[in-house]
């Protein structure tokens, strides 16, 4: 197939009038023709039909401009690629007022930036907590936003109005901006604070999600929130934070060591360098292999442990895959538990941070320990 028009549904979900379809369920022929069992077949009948229905269907092209006039000038909510669906739009309906259209994957990423899957499989996965339809419905996009809406209100008061501060900002900033940004930003406005208008569930759809939505939660959230963001993040409590709080707040704190003071290893920690780094390249050699021994990656170990000696600063630059998160991590670990100074890792990136904190790190300390 050239496209994936076989069924086209448009409905809105207000409270005071149910679902109700401005596009009711339509089927067309696609330009080619599947085989049974095929990707085809399979999304068919994952929309409760079969090829006999389909065979009886109007041809796309004497029903799909029509259809879309239903759309004209409206907002549209949709899974995923919204320049796909305008351009579609632009060019079946020549002359037509453009939807805005708003995807729930930006939805999801704008409302809940962070790493993973944010796919619409994946955050029907992560938020729904059961198997993504192989073929989405309206009533599936309307219970994937509800669960995204319904996420970020179950947040942190002060965090919420950390975030209605900062729609606000950028709203602000894009109020002269002739593109799609604007507009975009209005209808995510209107998901927020005006759930009655998309809200409705089905009758004798299950709710699973703990929080009620009601009109008007984030400008009440905004009305409340400090003009300063900042005001906001000092009322915040970092994950990090209670996480710390939890596991070692009872911790006795590292005494402060004086910079005058040198701090050399001792001649046998050395020798446990020596042993780490003797034994490093067996973790990555394969069965029955030679592994190469990285003398880079020596020298700058060895340059670290100077500068944590003596108190230095130490610029280094070497390629991707030479071993310089574990060249630095060996002394580092070593040189701060003889010292019993507390230390501190800055990575350029989250995923660094928790490749090492999560991989490198264990294994540097299991190192060190068969080193002696």
């Amino acid at each position: 197939m050239r496209d994936g028009v076989l069924f086209l549904e448009a409905a809105t979900f207000a409270l005071l009038e149910g679902e109700k379809h401005r596009v009711p369920g339509t089927w067309m022929r696609p330009w080619l023709e599947g085989n049974p069992g095929d990707a085809v077949s399979r999304r068919v009948q994952a929309l409760g039909a079969d090829r006999e229905l389909l065979a009886d269907a109007a041809p796309w092209k004497e029903c799909f401009p029509q259809l879309l006039t239903a759309l004209e000038g409206r907002t549209v909510i949709i899974a995923q690629d919204r320049e796909g669906f305008l351009l579609r739009f632009k060019t079946h309906l020549p002359g037509g007022e453009l939807p805005t259209v708003l995807t729930l994957e930006e939805l999801g990423v704008f409302l809940h930036p962070k790493r993973g899957d944010r796919s619409f499989a994946g955050l029907w996965r992560e938020l729904c907590n059961n198997t993504p339809p192989l073929a989405h419905r309206a009533t599936d996009l309307r219970r994937l936003c509800e669960a995204l809406i319904s996420k970020h209100f179950e947040r942190d008061l002060n965090l919420r109005r950390l975030v209605a501060r900062g729609f606000d900002n950028i709203e602000e900033a894009s109020s002269d901006d002739p593109g799609p940004a604007a507009s975009w930003l209005r209808t995510c406005r209107a998901l927020l604070n005006r759930t009655s208008e998309w809200g409705f569930a089905a009758p004798g759809e299950e709710r699973l999600f703990g929080t009620t939505l009601e009109n008007g939660m984030f400008e009440d959230d905004l009305d409340n929130a400090p003009l300063d963001p900042d005001r906001c993040l000092d009322a915040i409590v970092p994950a990090f934070r209670a996480e710390y709080d939890t596991f070692f707040a009872e911790t006795d704190a590292l005494q402060i060591r004086q910079e005058d003071e040198q701090a050399p290893l001792e001649p046998e920690d050395l020798e446990i360098l020596e042993r780490f780094f003797d034994r490093l390249p067996l973790e990555f050699a394969g069965e029955g292999e030679t592994p190469p021994e990285r003398p880079g990656q020596r020298a700058l170990a060895h340059a670290v442990r100077g500068c944590l000696e003596n108190h230095q600063f130490l610029l280094a630059d070497a390629p991707t895959g030479t071993g310089k998160t574990l060249a630095y991590l060996g002394p580092l670990l070593l040189w701060a538990v003889r010292h019993q100074t507390r230390t501190g890792v800055s990575t350029y990136t989250r995923a660094l941070q928790e490749q090492a904190f999560f991989r490198e790190i264990p294994r540097a300390l299991k190192l060190l320990q068969e080193a002696g």
